[in-house]
Parts: C-alpha cells; sequence; structure tokens
C-alpha cells in the first residue's frame, strides 16, 4: 500500500514539474513573438533600416551623378 502511494506522489511531482515546464516555455515563446512581430519588433525595425539604407544609397548615386555631369 505503502509503495503505490509513493509512486503516486513521484507521479504527481513529475507531471507538476512538466505542466509548469511547459508553462514557463509557453510564456518565453509569446515574448520571443512579441519582440518579433510587435510594434517596436525586430521585423520592423529591419524593414525601416533596409529602406533608410535604399534611400541613402539613391541619393548617394543621385549625387554622384551630378557630380560626374559637372
Amino acid at each position: 500500500m505503502r509503495i503505490i502511494q509513493k509512486t503516486k506522489r513521484r507521479e504527481a511531482i513529475t507531471l507538476l514539474a512538466l505542466v509548469i515546464t511547459i508553462v514557463i516555455m509557453l510564456l518565453l515563446a509569446a515574448i520571443v513573438i512579441q519582440m518579433a512581430l510587435g510594434e517596436n519588433g525586430l521585423i520592423i525595425k529591419a524593414s525601416k533600416a533596409k529602406k533608410e539604407s535604399q534611400q541613402a544609397e539613391t541619393k548617394e548615386r543621385l549625387q554622384t551623378m551630378v557630380l560626374r555631369n559637372y
């Protein structure tokens, strides 16, 4: 009888540890998704940086073309 009770306790602790681990992983996943896709997320920042880089490159090319013509 005592062996059965000890086994159930161990299984319950293992199940509790599993549930806690899953909850923590879900929270971490939510944080990462928010960082990547949020208003100031990494993807939006990267696209803004790409756009600014392209604009700077275009401006530099235009300046070079103007200087070559004079």
